[in-house]
């Protein structure tokens, strides 16, 4: 099932001119420009081949001008590591966004199909291996971006618990279902996902897990397919 594009475009748009879930101001300052330089790096490359000497020079700045505004090398890395996960999920914001706005308007159709790509693209997030792994020890390496990166995982569950529980309560989703228990299950199959991916026996497409989340989680017991 495909999510309303009009839909989609109005919330993306929304979410450019404001700039949200952005951890980087959008101000020009040195230190964004160096975050910026530093997560364009990690996208591609390993944090241990991260050097403050070759992010310096390819942000056109001097050393200490990089430690006055990141206190250590690691300080820095979970602050771009923090931006490159930023993007990454920036899918799932929209999705969020498009489930919240359907429910306002009562598009039941788009609305399920918001969480069914949610439930898939968290899914296939797990393919990406050790990139993700690597990723996620960086953040945690780092006690403010790891309290950071929690607050705002809490925030985003709690926007999605709201958002199911209102579904219930209109009848789109089934009314017994343990909307904690689903997301936690969403998440822990998307770490699942680290493993399988590597497997043949268990080769499940994010499709497939799409279908069985709606099947769960749809009162009827099937996915929706609108005409």
């Amino acid at each position: 099932m495909r999510i309303s594009l009009s839909l989609v475009s109005r919330v993306e748009a929304h979410r450019e001119m404001k700039g949200e879930f952005c951890m980087v101001r959008r101000d020009g300052s040195t230190r964004d420009h160096i975050l910026r330089v530093s997560a364009d790096y990690l996208e591609t490359n390993e944090s241990n081949t991260f050097h403050v000497k070759t992010i310096a020079k390819m942000s056109n700045v001097g050393v200490p001008t990089v430690y006055y505004h990141f206190t250590s090398r690691s300080n820095l890395i979970a602050a771009a590591q923090s931006v490159v996960y930023s993007r990454m999920v920036e899918a799932l914001h929209v999705l969020l966004d498009v489930a919240d706005a359907a429910l306002i308007s009562g598009d039941e159709a788009t609305f399920v199909g918001a969480i069914g790509e949610n439930v898939s693209t968290t899914w296939s997030y797990g393919s990406k291996g050790s990139k993700i792994v690597g990723l996620l020890l960086d953040i945690w390496a780092d006690k403010e971006f790891r309290d950071k990166f929690c607050e705002r995982l809490d925030f985003e569950l709690s926007r999605w618990i709201t958002i199911i529980e209102k579904a219930k309560s209109v009848g789109w989703i089934d009314e017994t279902l343990d909307t904690r228990s689903f997301l936690a299950t969403c998440l822990v199959g998307s770490l699942g996902q680290l493993i399988l991916s590597q497997s043949t026996v268990l080769n499940v497409s994010p499709g497939d897990i799409r279908d069985f989340g709606l099947k769960i989680a749809r009162r009827d017991g099937s996915s929706l397919n609108p005409s």
